[in-house]
């Protein structure tokens, strides 16, 4: 990519009156004009492909293109990926879409246009979404974390010190439920205040990663040389862009590694996944005021935030995003309340049914046992006293 990759409209700029308004405003306390702040805390706008290849032991390679569109400013991001370019701003297409406002993480899938479409079917939902908490996108198909890593992931790493992380790629479930599953991480960024990396090196210890299905299993060591760590994953920016003070990603990659039955060495691995990125246009913008998927019609959503509150999740179907404080949402965190209050009052019940009985069963054992017992001592008893007798 040549020239200057941002796309400086005059709207975008600021006059030299500006930029003199901006400093008085700065040395008088004073707040910043509107079109000032919006140019100031400008977001970040990167769409381009990205490949997935994998390559298991002795089996076919696979692989899938996509396209990516990342708007990024501060900690605040919002990715989408989808098969064709203009599918990332077409709501009725097939898509993901992730994005962190501040305060909680949201992912949109898209299944498009079914083949049944016409006035009859309307009100099918063909969208599924997820709230939750956190700003870390779980892995799935849609390579999303792939491109997260690459332009949205600086706050996430300083917040673990550049030192861990939880998987980019598709680990086993237990992995994101527990302190093992995030692995250590060596991360060296690019320049500017971004926080953007440039490397991030994936470290595993040794232990495998169970089955979500037998979460209770013992941990699963690699055999050696292997059973002391060895490096799982590496993201890279292989080609960058500089604009102002600050590097971006042009081409980047992340690969995966596995043990190779026959290895001496815990660095002889074999390449299992590789994705590869490339920005086709990278441009400023002003921040969108809803960070969130666009929800146009109904949308069937899992709603993860209140599991402190003992919900671990509420599903309900919406034509929009709802706050935690949603009237609505509340009286239906309500009512799940009330819900499980009963079940857990029932099962209760039931276990203290279950418990007399058992009781009942052991005492009348006992007794039983008991008597058995006198039976035949009193059996012993006659039998002596016959022979005494006779």
């Amino acid at each position: 990519m040549t020239g200057n990759p941002f796309n400086d409209r005059p709207g975008n700029s600021i006059s030299r009156r500006g930029v003199a308004s901006l400093l008085a405003a700065g040395v008088m306390g004073l707040p910043l004009p509107p079109r000032v702040q919006a140019v100031a805390d400008a977001a970040i706008v990167a769409e381009g492909t990205y490949h997935f290849k994998q390559s298991p032991l002795g089996g076919d390679e696979l692989g899938a293109d996509g396209w990516f569109r990342a708007e990024v400013s501060g900690c605040r991001w919002r990715i989408t990926t989808a098969a064709a370019r203009s599918d990332l701003t077409n709501t009725g297409a097939a898509y993901c879409c992730y994005s962190f406002d501040g305060e909680s993480l949201y992912r949109l899938t898209s299944l498009g246009a079914g083949i049944m479409d016409g006035p009859s079917s309307k009100r099918v939902i063909r969208k599924t979404g997820i709230v939750s908490d956190g700003n870390f996108p779980v892995f799935d198909p849609s390579g999303v974390t792939f491109i997260w890593a690459a332009f949205a992931s600086g706050c996430y790493l300083r917040e673990n010190g550049l030192r861990r992380s939880r998987p980019i790629w598709a680990a086993s479930a237990p992995s994101f439920v527990s302190d093992r599953g995030y692995l250590r991480t060596e991360v060296s960024g690019l320049e500017g205040e971004r926080g953007l990396p440039a490397r991030i090196a994936f470290f595993l210890d040794g232990d495998a990663f169970i089955d979500a299905a037998n979460p209770g299993d013992e941990v699963i060591k690699y055999p050696p040389p292997y059973d002391r760590g060895f490096l799982k994953a590496q993201y890279r920016v292989t080609e960058q862009i500089r604009s102002g003070r600050d590097l971006f990603p042009q081409a980047f990659t992340l690969e995966v590694f596995n043990p190779l039955p026959t290895g001496k060495s815990s660095n002889e691995l074999h390449k299992v996944w590789r994705l590869t990125g490339r920005v086709r246009d990278l441009r400023r913008t002003e921040p969108p005021r809803d960070w969130r998927p666009a929800i146009v019609e109904l949308v069937s959503i899992v709603d993860l935030r209140f599991s402190r509150e003992g919900v671990p999740s509420l599903e309900y179907a919406s034509t929009g995003w709802r706050a935690r404080t949603d009237a609505d949402l509340r009286l239906s965190l309500s009512r799940a309340k009330e819900f499980k209050a009963k079940e857990e009052k029932r099962h209760d019940s039931v276990r203290k049914v279950v418990l007399a009985v058992l009781t009942l069963s052991a005492a009348a054992l006992l007794c039983f046992a008991w008597w058995k017992r006198g039976s035949v001592q009193n059996q012993a008893g006659n039998s002596k006293q016959e022979r005494i007798n006779g």
